[in-house]
């Protein structure tokens, strides 16, 4: 596909695939990508024709939205199309896709391509679980420690309130700070409710607007173990595809647009911005980076070594290797660490909470028995 071809599908389509790969609203079509690629690139290499490759995926599809995707490409290959051009009807594939395969159609190395793109969301689904699994212990001690804190202050602590009224008798100071909580919450409980909904809803309609990325990177790149996360997490995405582009013969500026547009981290897509310039007034992608903070010093010297011996693919698949076993380091040190940090809390908060109801009834047996 030639640079006009380029120009017209990134015009066409650029807000449309923007914003699906931005918000990652296609998450749920991973699994089929991989799956599809994977199988369309070692049937085409086994010699089968596109059409009858399609029909044998189809028969292993039990969804009926892959069996609808599968048969608008059929149906567009029927009409004339590429294979390129049949993804591109469907709606359903990035546009890194989209190109990739038409470069491996126009170069014969369209199974090389399958190849690669089924690898690339191999690697982007395992990078998903282990994100979601790391997350999902801390979140989940979380949400019981939310919901166990609120049952207490508004059934368990009101109830041994009324019983401690009946002994008219003073209260430990522990105990009055507790039912004076309780009954702060209970006051204002709906007030938090309804300020998290109007932040969660300002977040979500303010979501694509650059004020709100600035802050929402700043914010977290001054969380500690949020910010090395997440920078990893970028950094293993941005060579990864890379990589994969390079290795599909994609013009560099044109791949790291294409990055721009799917990365979904904005400080980087600003410094995209500035390097695709650079690079087109003749530097070189060492050279462009060199300035940024999200490439570190090892990046940057990698790159110069692939521009030198013109492995740029080879130099970034490693690179892509080398964050996500980083990545898969930082967020088990993440688990070792919270683990006995909300275990703790859990055991701090309700502890304090059952010594505060249960001391006045120590202090009234005492007094009892000391009658």
């Amino acid at each position: 596909m030639d640079s006009e071809k380029y120009e017209m599908i990134d015009s066409e389509h650029r807000s449309f695939w923007s914003k699906e790969i931005t918000l990652f609203s296609n998450r749920k079509s991973y699994s089929f990508n991989c799956r599809f690629f994977s199988e369309l690139a070692l049937l085409i290499e086994a010699g089968v024709d596109v059409h009858k490759t399609l029909e044998i995926i189809g028969g292993t599809c039990s969804k009926e939205s892959e069996n609808t995707t599968l048969k608008l490409i059929k149906e567009a290959i029927v009409n004339g199309s590429t294979l390129s051009e049949a993804l591109e009807i469907t709606r359903k594939f990035a546009k890194y896709d989209i190109m990739t395969i038409a470069i491996g159609e126009e170069t014969g190395e369209l199974s090389t391509v399958l190849k690669s793109l089924s690898n690339y969301y191999t690697k982007k689904i395992a990078q998903r679980k282990q994100i979601i699994g790391a997350l999902s212990y801390p979140i989940l001690v979380l949400i019981t420690t939310v919901l166990s804190m609120v049952f207490m202050f508004n059934y368990i602590i009101p109830m041994f309130e009324d019983v401690f009224k009946r002994f008219n008798g003073s209260l430990p100071p522990l105990t009055r700070s507790v039912i004076t909580l309780s009954e702060t919450f209970n006051r204002i409980g709906w007030v938090i409710l309804l300020i998290l909904a109007v932040v969660i809803t300002t977040a979500f309609i303010c979501r694509k607007k650059d004020s709100y990325r600035t802050f929402s990177s700043a914010l977290i790149e001054r969380i500690p173990i949020v910010k090395d996360i997440s920078i990893l997490t970028y950094k293993t995405r941005f060579c990864q595809t890379l990589a994969l582009l390079i290795s599909s013969r994609v013009h560099l500026q044109e791949a790291l647009r294409l990055i721009k547009d799917v990365i979904g981290y904005y400080p980087l897509e600003k410094a995209l911005s500035k390097i695709i310039e650079d690079i087109s007034s003749g530097r070189s992608l060492s050279e462009a980076i060199t300035p940024y903070s999200f490439f570190d010093r090892k990046m940057v010297s990698m790159t110069l070594v692939g521009e030198e011996v013109n492995k740029l693919d080879v130099i970034y698949d490693q690179l892509s290797n080398q964050y996500s076993n980083e990545l898969d380091v930082k967020i088990k040190s993440m688990n070792s660490l919270l683990e006995p940090i909300l275990i703790i809390f859990v055991g701090v908060m309700v502890g304090v909470i059952l010594i505060s109801m249960y001391l006045p009834i120590f202090q009234l047996g005492l007094n009892m028995g000391a009658q």
